[in-house]
């Protein structure tokens, strides 16, 4: 999981075709951050049952649960794999990452 402004991940961690339409998603009103998560960090080891994925339903529900204001984001072609939440306020998204961690 990785937490970046709302401006470099447009500049560094989301493919060069998606900017543009990410940017004007929230021109009016940017988030502060965005949660990164890769899936495979999100696999937990159970010495019974073996290997038990999280997967993004799950993950956006224990968000929800919080009740921070943020959002979910998808990308036409999602080409790195990860998984996306915006925030507008990095303190919730810290929180959050602690909540599901």
């Amino acid at each position: 999981m990785k937490i970046v402004s709302w401006l470099d991940w447009l500049d560094k961690y989301i493919p060069y075709y998606e900017v543009d339409q990410q940017r004007t998603r929230y021109f009016d009103n940017p988030p502060e951050v965005v949660l990164i998560i890769n899936p495979a960090d999100r696999v937990k080891t159970n010495l019974r049952n073996g290997i038990t994925w999280s997967n993004w339903d799950t993950c956006h529900n224990q968000m929800v649960d919080t009740g921070y204001k943020m959002a979910p984001i998808f990308l036409s072609r999602d080409t790195h794999g990860k998984w996306y939440w915006a925030f507008w306020s990095k303190e919730e998204a810290l929180l959050t990452v602690l909540k599901i961690s």
